[in-house]
């Protein structure tokens, strides 16, 4: 009796105890969950993203435990954030990422395992899942990694089971995402070499590849190339990054599309729109911008137009700490010639420090080559970079060294990769005028030149000055407008550098031409400032001037001033056939000076002849002038032949020359000359 008594008492408790886990009055789980093995968490197994293919940023993302009420077949079939988020049963709080390590996860959920998720079921007894989304929840997410880790949920006992769930690619069974058992990437947040990755992925096909918010943003790290497609001009891809240090952030896309930079709070900080390295129309291109920020979070964004569709890009991002900081005198820009060895003028560079250490650079050669460059100066001032110069792979090095002057000076080579190649050679001089310090005034004004061409032999080759007028304005920038010898418009905007020399480097022509050289400013009896200049074309077919050439001239400019009216007109100035190939169609100067007069209104003529007769307007203003030159033809019905007169007046030389051109008979010299 005793033990039947004894029985039903055991066997009412047992009763108790099921009764009260099916109401939800068992004693509390608490399960800590995470994906760190080993004392120091050396033998974790980090969480990537699909779509940066890097570690998960700290603090971003969700990572709980719970259940499923499905098969394995039917997790692996769901396809939308929110068929997931519907299906899954969390327990207890999420987290996410902790604040530690990119990829690392780590936190617990508490809750009763007997109590109904649904009403109907519990916990107790169920498959013990992690579930990573990249979003704040599930429904926000775009990626996803759903992970069986062997594990039931447990309502016996005064505190329940399982106390601890670790993801590893040792274990478990992988439903949603990828897994790796040799990954080098872990090594880059201090893991083991040669332990495992997980990668969340996208599930939902028919999402954007990267979101078009900053809340859905795909996370890049300082340094990677993401991939991306642009549907249309609605779609925008976000990108975030986040920085630990002050340093250099540098972006580049390579496809005509906008590029723009925004700081944590969505504020534009720069924006490359339809445009790279100037070029447009379609043509891909790299985009790019470089910007020196304080450590935080930042966003990229890359979009198109109502043209745009199913572009595909890639973007690179690299980024540099700030290292040092140099000599405030040694910031600013300098400029000046790249030398081969010969010592011929083959380019102009430009290269600007900034006080903090960081260099940008424009490399430009004669033959329209143009490559951009930057980095960072080391502690002894030099620095070296890897660049395309030329056509060949090379470095570019410079030391920063300070003159006897007081001002620094850069100095530094261009070295080609490869065995006995040709190197160039570079000394730049810095840009000293601006707003803190003035052009002296003696430098200040309005000046013209002349550059004639050496050559008057050769037909094929043109026989006009070069020539322009040009200013020099208060802050140290030179500004020149004029004609090369053959006739093509050439311009040209530059600093005035320390020793007072302007490194001229000018394109006319479409391209096809260069003038490249140095221009120093000195007051002597004949020039104000002189030069030596490179002047080059290319081969171009069907142009008048075909053939491709290199010559150097002799360039001498002077101040202007505009003459009064008792200056003019000019006296004993004489119109002189000074060259064969200044022949007009139709008739010569045959080597017969004419007398010019200069009228008090600006005019410039010669006495009409029977043959000819000549007319141009001289502009006070910057000393130049143009104007026609008509030749009768022999045949009394036919059109007289015009020709067009440009050139300018070289006040402290005495000088007015310049060119004649007839059309389609390219450009010859005419000069206008003081008697002998």
């Amino acid at each position: 009796m005793k033990l039947k008594n004894l029985f039903c008492l055991l066997l009412a408790l047992l009763m108790v105890s099921t009764s009260s886990q099916g109401e939800g009055t068992s004693s509390a789980l608490t399960t800590s969950f995470s994906n760190m093995e080993g004392s120091q968490g050396e033998d974790s197994s980090v969480v990537f993203s699909d779509r940066s293919g890097s570690p998960t940023l700290k603090n971003t993302g969700y990572v709980a435990i719970g259940t499923f009420k499905l098969s394995r077949e039917q997790i692996e079939l769901l396809s939308s954030a929110s068929a997931l988020d519907a299906a899954f049963h969390q327990f207890g709080a999420a987290t996410n990422f902790n604040s530690l390590e990119n990829g690392a996860f780590q936190g617990s959920a508490s809750g009763d395992p007997a109590e109904l998720y649904d009403g109907v079921n519990s916990f107790a007894g169920s498959k013990v899942y992690i579930v990573i989304g990249n979003g704040s929840n599930l429904i926000t997410s775009s990626e996803f990694l759903v992970w069986d880790s062997g594990l039931f949920f447990d309502g016996t006992g005064p505190t329940g089971g399982p106390w601890e769930a670790i993801l590893s690619v040792d274990s478990g069974d992988l439903i949603i995402g990828l897994s790796d058992k040799n990954t080098s990437d872990f090594s880059l947040i201090g893991g083991d070499a040669e332990r495992g990755a997980f990668t969340m992925v996208m599930i939902d096909e028919v999402l954007d590849d990267h979101g078009n918010s900053r809340d859905s943003a795909t996370f890049i790290t300082e340094n990677s190339t993401t991939s991306g497609k642009i549907d249309d001009g609605a779609d925008i891809d976000y990108f975030r990054v986040d920085l630990s240090e002050d340093g250099n952030l540098f972006v580049k896309i390579n496809q005509n599309l906008d590029l723009k930079l925004y700081d944590g709070e969505g504020n534009l900080i720069e924006a490359v729109q339809d445009a790279g390295d100037g070029l447009g129309g379609g043509v891909a291109a790299d985009f790019m911008i470089s910007k020196d920020l304080a450590a935080g979070t930042y966003y990229v964004s890359i979009g198109g137009d109502q043209n745009t569709s199913d572009v595909g890009y890639n973007l690179e991002s690299e980024f540099e700490t700030k290292i040092i900081n140099l000599d405030i005198e040694s910031a600013g820009s300098y400029h000046g010639l790249a030398r081969a060895q010969g010592r011929a003028f083959v380019g102009h560079l430009e290269i600007t420090v900034a006080a903090d250490g960081y260099y940008t650079g424009l490399l430009k050669g004669s033959s329209g080559f143009q490559r951009s460059f930057k980095g960072a100066v080391q502690p002894d001032y030099s620095a070296s970079n890897p660049i395309n110069a030329f056509g060949q792979n090379s470095t570019l090095s410079f030391q920063l060294e300070k003159a006897a002057s007081g001002y620094y000076r850069l100095t530094g080579n261009i070295q080609p990769l490869v065995d006995n190649g040709k190197y160039q050679s570079f000394g730049l001089f810095k840009a000293v005028y601006g707003n803190a310090k003035r052009v002296p005034r003696k430098l200040r004004g309005r000046y013209t030149m002349l550059a004639p061409f050496p050559t008057t032999s050769d037909s094929d080759l043109p026989a006009g000055d070069s020539f322009a007028s040009a200013n020099m304005n208060a802050l140290g920038v030179f500004n020149l407008v004029g004609y090369s010898s053959s006739g093509s418009k050439l311009t040209y905007s530059g600093p005035l550098l320390e020793t007072n020399k302007v490194s001229l480097y000018t394109r006319p022509e479409n391209l096809r031409e260069c003038l490249l050289g140095d221009l120093r400013f000195r007051n002597k009896e004949a020039s104000d400032f002189s030069g030596r200049i490179r002047y080059s074309r290319k081969l171009t077919i069907g142009a008048y001037y075909s053939e491709d050439f290199v010559k150097m001239l002799t360039a001498e400019g002077s101040k202007y001033s505009a003459p009064s009216i008792n200056e003019l007109p000019l006296p004993s100035f004489i119109t002189g056939d000074n060259n064969a190939n200044s022949a007009f169609v139709g008739e010569s100067f045959g080597g017969v000076s004419y007398p010019i007069t200069w009228t008090p209104d600006g005019l410039i003529k010669t006495t009409r002849t029977p043959t000819y007769r000549a007319s141009a307007r001289f502009n006070n203003v910057n000393g130049r002038f143009n104007g026609n030159y008509f030749v009768s033809q022999s045949n009394p019905d036919l059109a007289e032949i015009r020709s067009y007169l440009r050139g300018v007046v070289l006040q402290k030389k005495g000088l007015v020359s310049g060119q004649a051109e007839t059309v389609d008979n390219g450009v010859g010299r005419f000069s206008i000359v003081p008697a002998p």
